[in-house]
């Protein structure tokens, strides 16, 4: 509620327009940064929230079937381990609502049948959310060092996560060279 009103577009001033609408009357490529000086959770929350408003308005869209001729939405996350898990603090037993990765992670199992993609960026697999992690179909894996890390991308792609078979593949993705990469791609087309 408050957020909405803060954010709001104002009428009045011209040169306001809603998050949801950046790039779509000249269907242009949008670009929106955290900002360079704000904090991890604020960084967090404004990304995490823009991305929720411009994908849930694209759901509302499709459903009533107003975006005839616009294009598929795909948004990226860089750095995708703050956005998704920078919010989880407060008092679990409080908490009413989905936590913000439980909310992300819907968006993602859902974003296919709506026209819309998510690309993920992160240094760091283990720190998404597993259901984030789980909805990401095509990968792109470079070198990786920590055990964490490891566990979650060789069960992602698909091999066994726990295995004395898999030993050199996880050995493997700690030897990569510079410029290697491990590629999975089941959903190249629609």
């Amino acid at each position: 509620g408050e957020a909405a009103v803060l954010f709001a577009s104002n009428s009045e001033d011209r040169e306001s327009l809603p998050i949801e609408d950046l790039g779509r009357e000249n269907k242009s490529i949008t670009i929106i940064e955290g900002g360079k000086f704000l904090d991890a959770f604020s960084k967090a929350w404004l990304l995490g929230w823009a991305g929720w408003l411009i994908y849930t308005d694209m759901v509302v869209r499709r459903e009533l079937s107003i975006s005839k001729g616009e294009p598929d939405l795909f948004m990226v996350y860089e750095e995708a381990n703050i956005i998704f898990s920078g919010l989880e603090g407060g008092d679990p037993e409080m908490r009413t609502g989905p936590t913000v990765s439980e909310q992300q992670a819907n968006m993602f199992r859902d974003a296919r049948k709506y026209g819309s993609y998510f690309a993920v960026i992160t240094q760091s697999p283990s720190l998404l959310p597993a259901g984030v992690v789980s909805s990401c179909q095509n990968m792109v894996i470079n070198y990786l060092t920590s055990p964490k890390d490891k566990d979650v991308i060789l069960a992602a792609l698909p091999r066994s996560e726990k295995g004395f078979h898999d030993e050199p593949w996880r050995r493997f993705l700690s030897d990569m060279q510079i410029g290697m990469a491990i590629g999975r791609f089941p959903y190249t087309g629609r």
